[in-house]
């Protein structure tokens, strides 16, 4: 939409925009000047003007007070809680239906209130201002500074009251700030007791939030972001950004680029985003993305859900009855202690259920996939898999492929329904070999021997589907009495 253009006189001028967004100046005299509709900026000039913002019909304008562009050679008390401003003439406006307020580049007294749903934003420009918040929404918006010469990052610390600016300039700070926005230089932003909002934009920035739920937005850059406590929304964006969620059900996003996400205390949801990334769960059940890049995740404490999307990810459960995914790519997928259920997906994976009685499943493509201690089900999926049940009594199934089976200690079973497949260390009367029933036709003991041949050491039984199965170093009489189907 066009901006048009309103320029008053010397004289007291009545001007009132249009329904485009408005451009309205007063020059001197004791005028009257209201933007009506739409997104509007006024500026009244010498003179005791009265300045009305205006409202669209559904109250989602956005009308500029804006003192900035005004010669008078002097700061500006801007007080909404009253509806009065002194201007840089040291002439007194009347004042009403602002969303942001444009200072000067001397020192400024800002003193806001309002009820408005999206609040009333802030930019003082240079010289050591004074901003109170009342009541309402309250947004600092440094990041002006820069189109007018500031070449300096900020800094805001809302807990002691004070900000210096991109000119080098001290702002005080009185009241609560709903949110602040940086600039594209190395800003500090640290927030008090209250929930925040803060965006940093470019730049390596620091941020650390209050201890209640706050929004934090590290933008490009090489971020460092402390959320502490409370539910916090955390989105490192483009950098190597390192994020810490602390206590609290917080979302962290590393963003583009390789990034650290620690989740701290609290049911996380943390995504690593794209680079090769460090994800930390910590405590509480966590759901944690990978996302795109070789990622290494570390699950923590809690019954944690991972997934490593996209990679070759190093995935770490702990503590707790995880379900750990790989993702595309060559993964190591790893449980630790507890129950826990393990799949790689795609890619030639490795895949470790550790203690507890897990399922482990190594997923499409050939895998390695070791159930360890506990009993633990133990299956190839497809491709050419191997597959170690370790200790306990453990069930491993080779899928589909040409699978090699290692049961390891405990009474074990073998489940065999395609590919050629090889059994590599059965048990005697401890393990039990159980075989598709599709494959026999119906079950019997001389049907299934008839399938058998005595290969050397080994039993090889050869299906009419063409799949065979071969048990290393043992008889077919005392093979067949372990045999079973499904």
């Amino acid at each position: 939409m066009a901006t048009e253009s309103y320029m008053g006189t010397a004289s007291a001028d009545s001007i009132s925009g249009g329904s485009t967004d408005d451009y309205i100046v007063g020059y001197t005299g004791n005028d009257t000047l209201d933007g009506n509709g739409n997104n509007d900026t006024l500026i009244g000039g010498a003179g005791n003007d009265t300045l009305k913002g205006g409202e669209d019909s559904d109250g989602e304008d956005t009308d500029i007070l804006a003192y900035y562009y005004e010669d008078g050679g002097e700061g500006v008390t801007v007080n909404l809680s009253t509806g009065k401003a002194i201007d840089t003439f040291g002439d007194t406006d009347t004042i009403s239906g602002f969303e942001v307020i444009y200072g000067t580049e001397y020192d400024d007294t800002m003193i806001i209130e309002t009820d408005e749903a999206d609040g009333v934003t802030v930019w003082t420009a240079e010289g050591d201002d004074t901003i109170t918040a009342v009541d309402g929404l309250v947004i600092l918006n440094y990041l002006r500074d820069a189109t007018h010469g500031a070449d300096l990052g900020v800094t805001v610390d809302l807990s002691a009251g004070t900000a210096t600016d991109g000119f080098g300039d001290t702002d005080t700070l009185n009241g609560e700030f709903g949110a602040v926005r940086a600039t594209n230089y190395d800003d500090r932003l640290t927030a008090d007791t209250w929930s925040v909002v803060f965006e940093a934009l470019d730049g390596d920035d620091t941020l650390i939030g209050s201890t209640k739920a706050d929004t934090l937005y590290g933008g490009s850059g090489d971020d460092s972001i402390r959320a502490l406590d409370g539910d916090d929304l955390v989105t490192g964006e483009a950098g190597d950004d390192t994020i810490y969620g602390g206590d609290g059900d917080d979302t962290l996003s590393g963003g583009n680029d390789d990034d650290l996400v620690y989740g701290g205390a609290g049911a996380d949801e943390l995504t690593g985003g794209s680079g090769d990334d460090k994800v930390y769960g910590n405590s509480g059940g966590d759901a944690i993305g990978g996302g795109e890049g070789n990622d290494t995740i570390y699950a923590g404490t809690g019954d944690d859900s991972v997934n490593g999307d996209y990679g070759n990810d190093i995935i770490k459960g702990g503590a707790g009855e995880d379900t750990l995914i790989g993702g595309a790519g060559n993964d190591r997928v790893a449980g630790h202690g507890d129950d826990d259920q393990i799949m790689g997906s795609a890619g030639n994976d490795r895949v470790y259920g550790n203690k507890g009685n897990d399922n482990v499943d190594g997923g499409s493509d050939d895998d390695r996939v070791y159930g360890g201690s506990g009993n633990d089900s133990v299956i190839g999926n497809d491709g050419d898999d191997t597959l170690f049940g370790g200790t306990g009594a453990d069930k491993l199934t080779g899928g589909e492929g040409d699978d090699k089976m290692r049961g390891g200690a405990g009474a074990d079973i073998f489940y065999f329904n395609a590919g050629d497949d090889v059994v590599v260390d059965f048990q005697d009367d401890v393990d039990t070999l159980a075989i598709d029933q599709d494959l026999i036709g119906s079950y019997t003991v001389s049907a299934l021997r008839a399938l058998a041949d005595q290969v050397g050491d080994d039993v090889v039984f050869t299906f009419d589907s063409g799949d065979t199965l071969t048990v290393r170093d043992i008889t077919i009489s005392n093979l067949i009495d372990d045999c079973n189907y499904f």
